[in-house]
């Protein structure tokens, strides 16, 4: 008998090992006062892995290129909360306040703003970060429009996002090893229209989002990235783990404006940046638009200098983005045809 409990108490170990995880708002939403570090790392050679039950991720082989902070605030605790009357949350990652609507079933994006507050995107019908209770083949999609200006002109947005949770398992990161940990599969569709010149104009995007949960961990652990930018196939295009607590590092990279320099603006071919860092090495330079997407990202970084292609790019208002260990800085940049 005694060999009997035994053996049922190792089976009923091992089930609680492999069990699958559910999130809920209570265990997963961000909080007012939550840091996180996010270690964004090299792609290369860098595949979701599989879908499944008692799936094993190995990531340990990340290599962390740079690094950039998002702090978790509440809605009065920020310079353009009023813009956003409805939102309980607001996060910031010293470029762009991202605003938020959380109830028990979903994390609801609402708009966001740059730093200085002259770039607002809104949403008319707010768009949902995450949703609750989710566990392993939970899906879930919604939709969402919204408006802003590029260089005066007034776009429109929509956006769909489609979520399944589509695997659960063991996840290794450099940082150490998780178990029980939910992956979520996003997909999203996003169309921009403007009127120039008395006709729409048509862009539309899709991309892929892998996302890893741990139980009682505020934010994603791992996400990766896809997208067809440049007319390639989907592929892997941004790797992130995330780290809990307070700012890392020293800051090697000047945050005052004397210490970023960007030229020609307007550009048509190729856009210089120049720079101030003790560790270059470390500094990773991109293009995004003004809703925070990745559109290009340096060619060449050499000796504080980097060279961005914008010669396939729409014509518009752009952000230039240096990152260097926890500091962030940006510059406005327009191209132009």
């Amino acid at each position: 008998m005694k060999q009997t409990l035994l053996s049922f108490a190792a089976a009923l170990c091992s089930f609680a090992a492999f069990a699958q995880p559910t999130l809920t708002a209570a265990t997963n939403t961000p909080v007012a006062g939550d840091i996180f570090n996010g270690r964004i790392c090299d792609t290369t050679g860098v595949h979701p892995g599989a879908a499944g039950a008692s799936v094993t991720w190995n990531f340990s082989t990340l290599h962390a290129t740079s690094q950039d902070t998002i702090s978790y605030m509440a809605c009065s605790s920020t310079p353009h909360c009023d813009s956003f009357a409805t939102s309980n949350l607001a996060s910031f990652d010293n470029s762009t306040y991202q605003y938020y609507l959380n109830t028990a079933s979903a994390m609801t994006g609402i708009g966001q703003v740059d730093a200085a507050g002259t770039s607002y995107v809104h949403l008319s019908n707010y768009l949902d970060q995450m949703f609750y209770p989710c566990t392993y083949n939970s899906t879930h999609v919604d939709t969402a429009t919204g408006h802003f200006t590029i260089s005066g002109t007034p776009i429109s947005l929509r956006i769909l996002d489609s979520f399944i949770a589509d695997g659960y398992g063991t996840l290794t990161l450099p940082t150490g090893t998780r178990t029980n940990v939910l992956r979520v599969h996003m997909i999203t569709y996003t169309t921009d229209t403007a009127t120039v010149f008395g006709f729409p104009v048509i862009n539309n995007d899709r991309t892929e989002s892998y996302l890893w949960f741990d139980t009682g961990y505020h934010s994603p652990v791992l996400m990766l990235g896809l997208d067809t930018v440049g007319g390639v196939a989907l592929h892997v295009s941004s790797a992130k783990f995330f780290t809990h607590g307070a700012v890392l590092g020293t800051t090697n990279l000047a945050s005052d404006n004397s210490a970023l320099e960007v030229f020609p603006n307007p550009a048509t071919e190729n856009i210089t940046v120049k720079f101030n860092a003790a560790t270059p090495e470390n500094v990773s330079v991109s293009l995004t638009d003004l809703v925070g997407r990745e559109v290009a990202t340096a060619s060449q970084i050499t000796n504080n200098s980097a060279t961005i292609p914008v010669s396939g790019l729409s014509s518009g208002l752009y952000l230039v983005q240096v990152i260097n260990g926890n500091e962030r800085t940006t510059r406005k940049v327009v191209v132009g045809k």
